[in-house]
């Protein structure tokens, strides 16, 4: 699947002028799951992707338990122990209902507009997991189910309720949503005639030979090792193709990785605005 994106003018950042600065910008999808993504963007630069990622990684806010208020708690671990894990639990994430608190009419006071309830009542025998909280929206529940949180033996019980709320990765890694990363889009250049025994010294198994030229049949698994050049130092030459670059992003189950990536080009673009409204 291939798209083409056009960049912000200065119009649309609430700018006007005589000069456009417009460019166009080409995403390809290469995989595509509920919780990863793997794409190609073309026309961009390593300055810009930088820029998305790190937006993607500190500032798409995301739910997470925030306060845990124990009513019972005879397991082995100290309360404190099981609030840190509980706040590690991700929650999926209903961007359209909630608020970050401190934008909230509330003032981040705690309501309906920016905290949930949740609650847990267990008894052992048992291992307790992320999918016994009981939540009191039903779009906002644990990503992963499975996830324990402690161990019960017979006659152990744990009780508690917990408030979670919207944050941000760069006031705490509980608020993370995902895993970003970027490498440049690589291309081999055949500048010799011995090309052809470089093909099985690739670890990933990812070259091959059509017609004179040695081709990366899967350029995303390419690590950029080099373990092919090395073997043919005189024959090949690996280089990155301007402009081009290969992206990842697996979310930990907040939001998918499309909704990553979409609302960090909204935060940008708030911030982008911001700043040319302070130029005024």
């Amino acid at each position: 699947m291939s798209r083409q994106y056009p960049t912000m003018d200065a119009e649309d950042l609430g700018e006007s002028g005589d000069e456009e600065c417009r460019c166009v910008m080409k995403l390809e999808v290469l995989e595509k799951d509920d919780n990863k993504l793997r794409f190609t963007l073309e026309g961009s630069s390593n300055n810009f992707l930088n820029t998305i990622r790190r937006v993607s990684v500190s500032e798409v806010p995301v739910m997470a338990i925030e306060e845990v208020a124990f009513t019972k708690n005879s397991s082995v671990l100290y309360n404190e122990i099981i609030a840190h894990r509980l706040g590690l639990v991700p929650l999926r994430t209903d961007l359209k209902t909630y608020k970050l608190p401190n934008e909230c009419k509330c003032g981040g006071k705690g309501c309906n507009a920016c905290s949930l309830k949740l609650s847990l009542n267990a008894k052992g025998p048992k291992v307790v997991t992320a999918g016994e909280l009981k939540s009191k929206d039903p779009k906002v529940v644990p990503a992963i189910e499975g996830l324990p949180i402690t161990k019960l033996n017979e006659n152990q019980e744990i009780k508690f309720n917990a408030t979670a709320n919207l944050g941000v990765g760069k006031d705490h890694s509980k608020f993370v949503p995902c895993l970003f990363v970027f490498n440049n889009y690589p291309e081999l250049k055949v500048i010799g005639k011995g090309a052809k025994k470089c093909i099985d010294v690739c670890p990933k198994r990812i070259l091959e030979m059509k017609g004179d030229k040695v081709i990366i049949t899967n350029p995303s698994k390419c690590d950029l090792c080099k373990a092919c050049v090395e073997a043919c130092p005189n024959d090949l030459e690996l280089r990155n193709i301007d402009g081009k670059y290969i992206g990842y992003i697996e979310s930990w189950g907040h939001l998918e990785p499309k909704e990553i990536l979409l609302e960090s080009v909204k935060v940008l673009n708030k911030k982008l605005k911001e700043f040319v409204k302070a130029l005024k």
